[in-house]
């Protein structure tokens, strides 16, 4: 997945969901990405549950839109909130380059990027207002992506084996 996001008039950037946005991280601050995400994702599993709760209680009774909801509810946003732990803004601002340089390999190292973002007068970002929803919306993509085709998967599975049950015909 790949969104766009202004960061002001003027400034733009896009981001890339992919796989390759990892490397970038690794190679760029020697450190594995899930260190870092741990905090988050397990603010995340009891958020996941609790909306599989409200569906009666089931994983697959869960539809996209009801994970993506979630960005827009300021309380749900807090439980996610509570999962950061010890994740900061520099995380944000670090994976936030990542996925830039996933999207866009000339971008230089991150220090010199986030000056060129701040421009001439040293600018503040967005962080909490439009960076870090748009990564959350780019990872519980990712997530969620794969979360619903492993559904699908073990839907699968778990009919395979099923027989269909004999029909009695009705007598004329």
């Amino acid at each position: 997945m790949v969104k766009t996001i202004k960061l002001r008039e003027g400034l733009e950037i896009t981001l890339a969901n992919d796989t390759l946005w990892i490397e970038h991280y690794q190679a760029q601050f020697g450190k594995d990405i899930l260190n870092t995400l741990m905090p988050l994702l397990l603010g995340i599993g009891p958020l996941i549950s609790g909306l599989a709760e409200e569906k009666g209680g089931k994983l697959d009774k869960l539809e996209q839109k009801d994970v993506f909801g979630v960005l827009g509810d300021p309380d749900r946003m807090l439980d996610i909130a509570r999962g950061f732990g010890s994740f900061d803004a520099s995380d944000i601002m670090h994976i936030t380059w990542a996925m830039a340089k996933a999207y866009d390999e000339t971008i230089p190292d991150h220090i010199k990027w986030q000056k060129e973002l701040a421009g001439p007068n040293h600018e503040s970002l967005p962080i909490g207002t439009v960076i870090l929803p748009a990564i959350a919306e780019l990872m519980i993509s990712g997530v969620e992506s794969s979360f619903w085709t492993g559904l699908t998967e073990r839907a699968k599975e778990a009919t395979k084996d099923l027989k269909p049950k004999n029909q009695t015909k009705k007598k004329k």
